[in-house]
């Protein structure tokens, strides 16, 4: 039966989808063009003849156009892709295909189809053409699964790496930290050295030279003193505890501090775990307590000793500050590991100090500096009596009041107090440099207490405080 107009085109839209999907876009353009010569009988190509049909509606026999036209063309045009489209375009121009390329004609391909393979296994009517595909998606499995165990093996062996190059810093650490610690024990044995190298160390902790005092000065109302404007909670809630051990963990603190109530957070200050040479050991301590006897250590001093280390703490309920502020503690303190540890209410720090300031910079500078990281809110400005143009070592700053401070003391951490001058050297550098590559120059920060002048001693166990 001889189709009509409407089949006709619904066949030819269904080899043009089906070859869109079958060769690139440039490949495709090119064999449209093709097409389109060939069906306009120009170009010396023969016209798509219709099926002859005879009274019984049945279609005759007639001479196939030779086949290798078809190919020459496709070969010209789609190249390498020709394989893709010759066997169902051949069929669709009614151009008779040679047994060697198709064997059972469309019924083995439709039969595959129809059977356990879909119909995106079935790439041709070309049977020699799906087997190529069937093989070939064998052999993109096998080569997926190969790249994919490649790649966890990949993963394995540079976590090993990774591992393995962790495992070398930290012994290379270790070693750094045993020579550093051998060099140490061995100035600290002869008495001379260990007084220079003391020296040398407090020298690198805290800068000794001048120091200058600043007052702050509020510029709007965000920390006048009226109720609606303080931070109550805050300040009903904090302690700082000053002359702690100076290995003192957090977990210290938080278990001996939480009978007073829960902690919201603790914060330690001026921990210096690289000098400490260890606890020491029974022979030790009594040379030590020795020594200090024949130099009058049992005197009575009017300074209170302290250690370099202190803590901040947060208490999330105003009882629990309320007990850990009481006058008990405040006055005589908690006795941590011999250390008499007091407890600071948080509206009595309203100083801060600025420790190890840069050398290259001038008071004026450091004023500079401070007013500007805390503007529009606080200006810093020099105590009466100041110069401008001292080097301080180290500042003291005071605030009117805690909430104050405290916000200062925020900013003040982010700025970075450099000089941009080169630095001057000391007077009475003897040249000696046996420790200067062991200790580095002090950095400058931010504190809630000062650090003691004899802090060296205490991070290198020469006090008696240690149990």
């Amino acid at each position: 039966k001889a189709k009509d107009a409407d089949a006709l085109l619904n066949e030819a839209r269904q080899m043009a989808e089906l070859l869109a999907q079958r060769l690139p876009p440039l490949t495709h353009e090119q064999l449209i063009r093709m097409l389109d010569t060939y069906a306009s009988g120009t170009g010396g190509y023969a016209p798509r003849q219709p099926p002859i049909v005879d009274e019984n509606g049945k279609k005759k026999r007639q001479r196939p156009v030779e086949s290798n036209i078809l190919l020459v063309v496709l070969q010209k045009t789609v190249k390498e892709h020709a394989h893709l489209v010759a066997a169902d375009l051949a069929k669709f121009l009614y151009i008779g295909i040679p047994e060697n390329i198709q064997k059972n004609d469309s019924t083995s391909a439709a039969a595959e189809i129809n059977g356990t393979r879909t119909a995106k296994q079935v790439h041709s009517y070309d049977d020699r053409v799906n087997e190529c595909w069937v093989e070939w998606d064998g052999t993109k499995a096998e080569l997926a699964e190969l790249l994919r165990e490649c790649q966890h093996g990949l993963a394995k062996v540079e976590n090993l790496l990774r591992k393995e190059v962790k495992l070398r810093t930290q012994i290379q650490a270790l070693e750094t930290k045993e020579e550093e610690g051998a060099s140490l024990r061995a100035a600290m044995k002869n008495e001379t050295e260990r007084k220079k190298f003391l020296k040398k160390l407090q020298g690198s902790l805290k800068r000794k030279g001048r120091r200058a005092v600043f007052d702050a000065m509020l510029l709007t109302d965000k920390f006048a003193l009226a109720p609606e404007h303080v931070d109550a909670a805050k300040t009903d809630r904090t302690i700082f505890i000053d002359c702690l051990p100076i290995d003192v963990s957090v977990e210290e603190i938080e278990e001996l501090y939480s009978r007073c109530g829960p902690i919201q957070s603790v914060r330690l200050f001026n921990l210096r775990p690289d000098l400490d040479p260890g606890p020491p050991t029974p022979i030790e301590r009594m040379r030590l307590r020795k020594k200090q006897r024949k130099a009058g250590g049992n005197k009575q001093k009017e300074d209170r000793k302290r250690s370099p280390v202190y803590a901040k703490i947060v208490f999330k309920t105003e009882e629990g500050y309320e007990a850990a502020s009481r006058d008990e503690l405040r006055i005589f303190g908690m006795v941590i590991r011999r250390h008499p540890a007091r407890s600071i209410r948080a509206k009595d720090a309203t100083t801060l100090y600025l420790e190890n300031v840069p050398r290259g910079l001038y008071s004026l500078d450091v004023e500079t500096k401070l007013s500007r990281a805390l503007h529009p809110d606080i200006y810093i400005g020099l105590d009466v009596g100041q110069n401008d143009y001292w080097r301080p070592a180290n500042c003291e700053i005071r605030f009117p009041s805690f909430e104050t401070a405290l916000h200062a003391f925020k900013e003040i951490e982010k700025i970075d107090m450099s000089s941009e001058t080169a630095p001057i050297e000391t007077e009475g550098n003897d040249g000696d440099d046996m420790f200067d590559d062991l200790l580095p120059e002090p950095e400058c920060a931010i504190h809630w207490m000062q650090t003691p002048d004899d802090a060296s001693f205490y991070y290198t166990r020469q006090t008696n405080f240690d149990p």
